[in-house]
């Protein structure tokens, strides 16, 4: 009674805790959207012991990695986020396996493992078709236009980015759009899409001040500085430049410092662009650098129509400019290279490992083969013998039969010779004592007959025929015995003969 109102107590606290987290659970994910700093604080009163039932604890890994995320708190140890995509993957809807693949990869890429993380989000990719929450795929495509714009790979970049766009206005998220057409416009600038650049970032400026994103105008305006710049805007560039505080990108060479000289020179503030040009110069520190100043020289001699000038700057600026790409495409070739061989490698100690496991397989088959082989063969060798062996003792019990009918034949015969002998030899002492028992005659015949019957056996006993017939009887029944005494025992008497013979 006692154990089981202790099982019953332990099953309500268990369900009594996991309604209790449960709850916690859900206060954070309505917290997360607008209020990411209680969410966090709603999270951290957990603790992680309490979380021990799987399904709960695959939720709680997905949900504290979003509010960290949310937080700007990056975590390198996938650990927790790594049990809740396992779990997911197995148990989990396509939009809990989406969100933990999603996670996954923002862990790792935190962590600076971005091969593993592009594929996480590629993993998390496979599910959108089949998940409603267009944010959480805006924010799985702007990560991956991230990643492959860091890898300089921009068309790839612009295509994610795009797409991350398009779910954001979905979702009615203006400032996440606003931020992904940003994005778009640089990418365009880096392809020299420069009309359509514009279009992006007047765009993404537009949505900024509407949603009252202020970080996001100044990078809109210094990156349309740039845009205009190139299009020989200089009228609104001049109007950005007003809006941009000059100190603040002053800090190196950068394309904010080489539109910002350009577009002064050419509305006519000569002293200041020349005060930006001379710091630019100072702040070069190599061939890119370099490369830059000179291409900003040969522009403003091109609009001061200095043509001499312009033409000396310009091919200063292509032989740097070449130096430069070579440079970049041999460091590049060089990367590529170093990636190839590395994957050769790999691919030539994968092949080396499948050469390996296949010998040890073949090399286990043979030994099995043979070690059934052998045993096989034993046991069928050991069998023949079994049988040779049987055959023989059946073979000698048939021959030791043989000789035991041999010999009992023998002694049959034997015995018929020596019982014909003495019915031939003896008979006549049988009458003799017949005679002597069976009659009442006086002592005298008494005495005649037993001597008569002395003599006899004397005669009988020395008589040279009789021996030489019992020879005769013995020899053959007896593998010549009686000839092989004589010839090999020739110190023996007559008597021992004798007595040998009837032995």
């Amino acid at each position: 009674m006692v154990r089981a109102l202790v099982i019953l107590l332990s099953v309500l606290l268990s369900s009594c805790q996991l309604f209790h987290i449960t709850e916690i659970l859900d206060t954070a994910e309505r917290q997360l959207a607008e209020h990411p700093d209680s969410a966090l604080a709603t999270m951290r009163s957990i603790r992680r012991f309490e979380v021990l039932k799987p399904q709960v604890r695959a939720r709680y890994g997905v949900l504290y990695s979003a509010v960290l995320d949310k937080n700007y708190i990056d975590i390198a140890s996938d650990s927790l986020i790594r049990f809740s995509a396992d779990y997911y993957d197995l148990y989990g809807t396509p939009e809990q396996r989406m969100r933990a693949y999603y996670y996954l990869g923002r862990t790792q890429e935190n962590a600076g493992q971005i091969l593993p993380a592009t594929l996480s989000f590629l993993d998390a990719a496979q599910y959108t078709d089949r998940v409603d929450d267009n944010y959480l795929k805006g924010l799985l495509y702007s990560r991956l236009g991230d990643i492959y714009s860091k890898q300089h790979n921009s068309k790839k970049a612009y295509e994610y980015s795009e797409r991350s766009y398009n779910y954001y206005k979905v979702a009615d998220m203006p400032r996440h759009q606003a931020y992904q057409l940003y994005r778009m416009g640089c990418l365009n600038n880096y392809l020299k899409n420069i009309s359509l650049a514009e279009k992006h970032l007047t765009q993404a400026k537009e949505l900024a001040i509407a949603s009252d994103f202020s970080e996001l105008v100044t990078y809109c305006n210094t990156e349309l500085l740039g845009t205009y710049t190139l299009l020989e805007k200089f009228d609104k560039a001049y109007e950005l430049l007003q809006q941009i505080d000059l100190n603040y990108y002053t800090n190196s060479v950068n394309s904010t410092l080489i539109s910002a000289i350009i577009t002064l020179d050419y509305k006519g503030e000569k002293e200041r662009a020349k005060e930006l040009l001379n710091r630019g110069w100072k702040l070069a520190k190599n061939g890119l650098d370099s490369c830059n100043m000179h291409f900003c020289l040969s522009r403003i001699h091109f609009f001061n129509k200095k043509y001499t000038d312009c033409i000396r700057e310009t091919i200063i600026w292509n032989n740097l400019n070449t130096t430069w790409t070579i440079k970049n495409m041999i460091t590049t070739d060089a990367r590529d290279l170093e990636n190839e061989l590395l994957e050769r490698k790999s691919q030539f100690i994968q092949a080396k490992a499948r050469r390996i496991k296949i010998t040890l397989v073949v090399l286990i088959i043979l030994i099995s083969v043979v070690f059934i082989g052998g045993f096989i063969y034993k046991h069928i060798t050991t069998k023949r013998k079994e049988s040779e062996l049987t055959r023989k003792l059946e073979s000698n019990i048939a021959h030791l039969e043989d000789i035991r009918h041999n010999f009992d034949s023998q002694s049959q015969e034997i015995s018929k010779m020596l019982h014909n002998m003495s019915a031939n030899q003896y008979m006549i002492f049988d009458d003799l004592c017949n005679t002597y028992y069976e009659r009442n005659s006086g002592a005298k015949l008494q005495i005649s007959i037993y001597n008569k019957v002395q003599e006899l056996i004397d005669t009988f006993s020395h008589d040279a025929k009789t021996l030489a017939n019992i020879e005769n009887i013995i020899n053959p029944c007896h593998n010549n015995a009686m000839e092989k005494l004589r010839s090999e025992i020739t110190f023996l008497k007559d008597d021992d003969y004798k007595i040998l013979c009837y032995i």
